[in-house]
């Protein structure tokens, strides 16, 4: 079992593991399963704990969604970026967890997985050779040592050239992860559409002219500055305009179906 992790979800006994006996499983680097397996494996192991609950989620109440955040609060403690908001989102199996999802997009669009940090590593080349020339992306950022979770959306392509991107649908954003839940988001449209977003081959998911910025001293580096200054958006997404830390960082492709 230690060498297959994900055959243990073909038995129907993985729903009586412990709760933080199953996010050590889910969190292994091992785990051959696709992200949307992973919510269905998760909404299932949910459901098991809360017999009260009806297995379609769109007749739950409040009260039920509340139920099942409070039996998956481990859960989402220890993986906040890869659970924007409630389980209102996941159920219907968005990967993307943030409030700009919808609850029907699961018929609509996919969210892919181009890049995580922790599995592919924090430098500038890595990022343009799992991302450039995919469009319509979302980045999520968890910095270190805070409950902030930044991010933006591109909906051109990232590429290596020494420019900026030109677009007027692009914006930036910011939530604090506290006590299970997201809190005082921020969402910041794009007024400098001459530089909304910044490319480059040191540059990692980058937006404005110093916005929301990952750089590395060159591209084979992990990222060494790495900082919010309102410029070319709307609001400012962090109140500190120092270099920070990040944990770890993902970028998804929306594919529209």
């Amino acid at each position: 079992m230690a060498k297959s992790p994900d055959k243990i979800f073909e038995s129907l006994d993985f729903t009586s593991l412990p709760e933080k006996s199953l996010v050590s499983l889910l969190k292994r680097d091992d785990l051959r399963m696709k992200e949307i397996e992973v919510w269905e494996h998760v909404l299932k192991w949910g459901l098991a704990q809360n017999s009260t609950l009806t297995s379609d989620p769109v007749t739950w109440t409040d009260d039920d969604f509340k139920i099942m955040e409070n039996s998956l609060q481990y859960y989402f403690e220890s993986e906040p970026i890869n659970n924007f908001l409630s389980p209102r989102n996941w159920v219907d199996k968005v990967e993307v967890k943030s409030g700009f999802a919808c609850r029907n997009c699961r018929k609509e669009y996919e969210f892919k997985l181009l890049l995580r940090g922790r599995r592919d590593g924090f430098t500038p080349d890595k990022f343009h050779s799992l991302c450039d020339n995919k469009p319509k992306t979302v980045t999520f950022i968890k910095v270190k040592g805070t409950n902030e979770i930044l991010g933006g959306y591109n909906p051109l392509i990232w590429e290596t050239s020494k420019s900026y991107g030109e677009t007027k649908d692009s914006f930036i954003f910011s939530f604090k992860y506290k006590n299970g839940l997201f809190k005082d988001g921020i969402l910041s449209n794009v007024k400098g559409i001459n530089c909304a977003l910044c490319d480059g081959q040191s540059y990692g998911p980058s937006f404005g002219n110093g916005d929301l910025i990952l750089y590395g001293v060159n591209q084979t580096s992990d990222y060494n500055r790495i900082y919010c200054k309102q410029i070319s958006y709307e609001k400012k997404i962090r109140d500190a305009e120092d270099k920070f830390l990040i944990d770890d960082y993902e970028v998804f492709q929306i594919i529209k179906l």
